[in-house]
């Protein structure tokens, strides 16, 4: 009995670092200015797909959990912010 609430503890914990674009726990996770996060990869490829249609290069994306409109940095999905907390959390958790 005591084994079912710890993992219903553990599929809680791993839902919360659960990126939703590739539904993996989260690999360099990037958050928006909505703070939902997603992989960096994640992000770098659907801006790729929202580009893929388009004659010049996109300075803004819908967030794929909100739609709501998020304006890249100069720099990228790159200079997005890391989530240091959620790093941290995918880290106790993997181990």
């Amino acid at each position: 009995m005591a084994s079912k609430p710890h993992t219903a503890a553990k599929s809680c914990a791993l839902s919360l670092v659960t990126c939703d674009i590739c539904t993996e726990v989260f690999r360099q996770p990037k958050v928006l200015p909505c703070q939902h996060t997603f992989c960096f990869e994640c992000l770098q490829k659907f801006c790729e797909n929202c580009n893929k249609h388009r004659i010049y290069r996109i300075t803004s994306f819908p967030c794929p959990s909100c739609r709501k409109l998020i304006h890249l940095p100069a720099g990228g999905i790159q200079q997005l912010p890391n989530d240091f907390r959620v790093a941290q959390i995918c880290e106790f958790i993997e181990k």
